[in-house]
């Protein structure tokens, strides 16, 4: 029974850290309006606030990663909810952009440990078996932290940005004890030598290198199917705002809800085998992205079940690759694998946007852009995972 509990505290520890994360980014999108006219910003500017914290994450990724396989779990994530509670909590209170800026950085910079953090956690408490269910447990956070910030935006109105921020330092600062308090287990590996090194021997892993590239891609599908997502389907699908409001936060749903599911099978049916996984996510991708490209031609409901299944298989990857990229390295590396994993990973949601975007004023139209995608996530599946 005991165990039990444990196990489900780290596992919750986990789980929390990237929630409370995801909420305090996510609550600046949410209150967008409102912190840009407190604040004196125009649209680019408020622009460069949200650059600014996820400009921070890939900076920091590899000593980040190389810190956890040194101070280890507990320490990297109390260290790293600290710093996202000081953020909040000066946030609040912010009165110009430069000074909003800097804590966002501040917090771009404490959330990167958590990816490494995290998933040397799973590692390290749990049993291999489970990996990568016990990974997307603690990935389902995200789209978790992303639907808490909404609703409280919801709820709370407009103008009670302050308010939010200054409650996300203090779950944050909750967390941090969490951390501090949670029982050890497992033995941590902690890693030794020259950092240059290890770095090398971790650029070197092949395994871990196709992985990337695989979430690399894979991303790439992501950040362009969610950028454009309500504007496709308020335009060609021909949907109201709200209607396509309520789709977008419905593939956040099921995003939480598949990451959960594909980890599962991982473990339960192949044995942990994480990118036979990625596969099938890749070539159900592939014709997800076919059909919103025919969806707009065949109404409304083709194209919202197009985006519900793309909000199972695009969004719902990250749990299961970051097993895959955390079995791909040894023990003693995981934290630094991570780093790397989150170094490559995050710039295809830089590219994909950027891409799509061009394409459409390119061709005047999605279905052009959209049969890239499926053609990058075919490639996936056929190429870059092939054994």
């Amino acid at each position: 029974m005991g165990v039990r509990l444990s196990g489900g505290v780290r596992l919750f520890l986990l789980f929390a850290a990237h929630c409370v994360g995801t909420i305090n980014i996510m609550g600046v999108m949410a209150f967008a309006p409102a912190i840009q006219r407190d604040l004196g910003l125009d649209t680019a500017s408020f622009g460069l606030l949200v650059a600014a914290y996820y400009g921070a994450q890939p900076l920091v990724a590899l000593p980040g990663g190389w810190l956890v396989d040194r101070i280890g779990v507990r320490a990297a994530l109390a260290l790293s909810m600290a710093g996202v509670s000081i953020s909040a909590g000066f946030f609040a209170v912010s009165a110009g952009g430069t000074m909003a800026a800097s804590l966002l950085i501040l917090a771009g910079i404490a959330y990167s440990l958590v990816n490494p953090a995290t998933s040397v956690g799973v590692v390290t408490w749990f049993p291999p078996d489970w990996r990568s269910t016990m990974m997307s447990v603690k990935q389902a956070g995200v789209p978790a932290g992303g639907l808490i910030a909404a609703i409280i935006a919801g709820l709370a109105g407009p103008d009670a940005w302050r308010v939010s921020a200054g409650a996300v330092a203090v779950a944050a600062a909750l967390a941090a004890v969490l951390a501090v308090v949670t029982p050890g287990g497992g033995a941590p590996a902690v890693a030794r030598g020259p950092v240059v090194v290890g770095l090398l021997t971790v650029l070197r892993n092949r395994a871990l290198m196709r992985v990337c590239l695989t979430t690399f891609l894979l991303n790439t599908a992501q950040g362009a199917f969610y950028a454009y997502l309500v504007l496709y389907l308020v335009g060609p699908a021909g949907l109201s705002p709200a209607v396509a409001a309520l789709i977008f936060g419905a593939t956040h749903v099921v995003s939480a809800i598949a990451r959960i599911l594909w980890g599962l099978l991982a473990d339960r049916v192949w044995r942990g085998d994480g990118p036979r996984v990625l596969r099938i996510i890749a070539f159900a991708s592939c014709l997800g992205f076919v059909g919103l490209a025919l969806g707009a031609g065949l109404g409304a409901p083709a194209a919202a079940a197009a985006a519900l299944g793309l909000g199972m298989t695009i969004a719902g990857f990250a749990g299961v690759a970051q097993g895959a990229a955390a079995t791909a390295a040894p023990r003693a590396q995981i934290g630094a694998a991570m780093g790397v994993f989150m170094v490559i990973t995050p710039l295809g949601s830089v590219f994909g946007p950027s891409i799509f975007g061009g394409l459409i004023g390119l061709t005047g139209g999605y279905l052009v852009p959209y049969l890239v995608l499926a053609g990058v996530t075919l490639v996936v599946g056929v190429f870059v995972l092939r054994k």
